[in-house]
């Protein structure tokens, strides 16, 4: 049974609102039995939540219990036996904690704490502290931690999504041009190119590839890199710039539109080449077809061709019984 991402977490209350209550289905993990005790009562003697309690007081039980239910809180004993709190976490979850976590510990250190920051769990509470009020503040502190993780990764998959769907290819540069992030057509467009890092250029400085290109004689490359470039100093919001990316045997233009983004305090570049080999192409042949009809116009200017609106003829009984034509032609006739 997989856990899921998501878990229904209650609303919120503030410490001084009376009226509203957290119910909460609340898992406790530890393997010494009083210390479990007391944890029960502590959560009984807060007023704002409405607790269902579980409890585990071995690494088995409580891997059983994890995979098993899902819980709005889990406090757990940072020592259990010969296995601890953290790695129960990372058997049972992996490296995304789907649940807001408290760990109780005899004694608390900074080891403890790093470790436990590293696993994502919200607050440390030493077992000194078992009273109601810490236990009240460590658990709220601990849902809404989670509750804000969820939220921003939830924002994350949107974005993903969003970004793999744009069929332009695109890629995310940071304030010196370092490729940070590229969406699924830029990584197939590069797959089908074959460039064969497996990071479709991730980590990559995109200005210093256009440098070396322009070193090499590409003048499309030596423009876009100072069109960035501007951007990146803010002498510009936006840069476009048509060019071509030929393949053997085959035609292709670009547009490449550049827009500058602002990241907090951080600068972002946004980077799209639209393939546009299609639209050119059509334009070209409407360019040609309207060239050959005013060369044929040119050739042919001594007749005037001359077809007036149709006429349709009704029989008399709704039916139509021809189109009528005029057709006129006239050619000049030189005078000797």
């Amino acid at each position: 049974m997989q856990l899921k991402d998501t878990i229904a977490l209650p609303p919120y209350p503030r410490l001084d609102d009376s009226d509203t209550i957290a119910h909460l289905r609340v898992l406790v993990i530890d393997d010494d039995e009083e210390d479990a005790f007391l944890t029960e009562r502590a959560l009984s003697e807060i007023p704002w939540f409405r607790c269902t309690v579980d409890c585990a007081n071995t690494y088995a039980s409580a891997l059983v219990a994890l995979r098993s239910a899902e819980y709005d809180v889990i406090l757990l004993d940072h020592g259990l036996g010969a296995r601890s709190g953290l790695e129960l976490l990372d058997e049972a979850f992996g490296p995304t904690l789907p649940v807001a976590v408290v760990l109780l510990t005899g004694m608390a250190s900074h080891e403890v704490d790093e470790a436990a920051s590293r696993a994502g769990i919200a607050h440390l509470l030493e077992k000194s502290e078992l009273r109601a009020r810490p236990l009240e503040r460590s658990v709220r502190y601990a849902l809404e931690r989670t509750r804000i993780e969820r939220e921003l990764r939830s924002a994350r998959a949107f974005f993903r999504t969003a970004f793999d769907a744009l069929d332009d290819h695109v890629a995310i540069l940071d304030d010196t041009g370092v490729i940070v992030e590229v969406n699924r057509s830029w990584k197939q467009f590069a797959a089908a190119n074959n460039y064969s890092d497996a990071t479709a250029g991730r980590g990559a400085n995109y200005l210093l590839v256009c440098d070396a290109a322009a070193a090499r004689g590409a003048v499309d490359a030596q423009a876009i890199a100072t069109g960035l470039r501007a951007l990146l100093a803010s002498e510009r919001d936006t840069f476009s710039m048509l060019y071509p990316c030929n393949a053997p045997g085959e035609e292709r233009w670009f547009q490449l539109n550049a827009t500058r983004i602002a990241e907090g305090s951080a600068m972002r570049l946004m980077v799209a080449h639209q393939n546009v080999t299609a639209r050119l192409q059509a334009e070209r042949d409407v360019r040609e077809r309207e060239e050959r009809y005013r060369l044929v116009g040119r050739a042919t200017k001594d007749v005037l061709w001359d077809w007036p609106p149709m006429s349709l003829m009704n029989d008399g009984g709704g039916r139509l019984t021809c189109i009528r034509t005029t057709f006129r032609a006239s050619t000049t006739a030189s005078r000797g």
